[in-house]
């Protein structure tokens, strides 16, 4: 099949969702995104579970399972469940790559630094293993908490930290100043299409990937679609002429860290196979 877009160097996706769309096959559009994947010339990307499959990782698990080569996974963890940390375990045993978690958890929005959170800390450093945190800018204070007491856990911002391009700041505000002096931690950038108050390529968004590249450096700073969201504002190449767009101004080295370096560097493999994987 001809490519629907330049293919250029290689690029990993450091964020989308499996299952989130029914229209998009049985498989929970799993088929479908790895002929996106080659179209596009995405050599690996990152499936993170869905808020809507609740607390079942079946369909990222089967993803991992049948394309190892192709994906990494991050589940969805109960940090109010029977037991979290031994669900931690059990999840990193069978190859998730970290969890995805919100520091404002309902009934207790400080969970990030108790005791729970301590243990899973410690089986994520065990097994190379990041955390995901999916908040604004009222939640990144907990994060930058749980980032300085677990210094050997990388700490991944998804959605840039939900940025507003049109404030004073540009949506990069002093929460994610103070987490950039962390250097644990990464940030992921923004779905365009949801954060954007312009159509393609979003050249609001500009200023602030700008910032948040002089800030992290382009060695923390990972590209993420968030397919199937990202195609509200068009195909899944609209997503990705967007962040070649936002990243003009910064040489080829910062270009090439962005949109696949710093995937590369996080998601090395030092956790094991899935259980039952060859």
């Amino acid at each position: 099949m001809t490519p629907t877009h330049d293919p250029g160097p290689a690029r990993n996706d450091g964020h989308l969702h499996l299952g989130f769309d029914t229209r998009h096959g049985p498989d929970g559009g799993t088929a479908h995104f790895l002929q996106v994947m080659d179209d596009h010339r995405i050599r690996r990307a990152c499936v993170v579970t869905p808020a809507v499959h609740g607390w079942d990782n079946t369909v990222t698990a089967t993803a991992l399972r049948e394309h190892p080569d192709r994906f990494v996974g991050i589940a969805r963890l109960d940090p109010a469940g029977p037991d979290p940390v031994r669900m931690a375990r059990t999840l990193l045993e069978r190859g998730f790559r970290g969890f995805r978690l919100s520091p404002s958890t309902p009934g207790d929005p400080d969970w990030l630094t108790d005791e729970v959170s301590h243990r899973v800390a410690a089986a994520l450093e065990r097994h190379g293993g990041v955390v995901c945190l999916h908040g604004g800018p009222g939640d990144l204070p907990a994060a930058a908490r749980f980032a300085r007491a677990h210094p050997g856990v990388t700490v991944l911002i998804d959605h840039g930290g939900r940025p507003d391009p049109s404030a004073p700041d540009h949506g990069f505000g002093p929460e994610l100043r103070d987490l950039a002096g962390i250097d644990s931690v990464v940030i992921k950038t923004p779905n365009s299409s949801a954060f954007s108050h312009e159509p393609p390529p979003h050249g609001d968004l500009a200023t602030y990937h700008r910032l948040v590249v002089e800030a992290f450096g382009a060695h923390r700073v990972m590209w993420g679609s968030d397919w199937p969201v990202c195609l509200s504002a068009g195909p899944y190449r609209a997503a990705l002429e967007a962040a070649e767009a936002a990243l003009a101004g910064t040489g080829p080295t910062e270009q090439a860290l962005v949109l696949g370096g710093t995937f590369d560097r996080v998601f090395a493999s030092t956790s094991p196979p899935p259980k039952g994987s060859s």
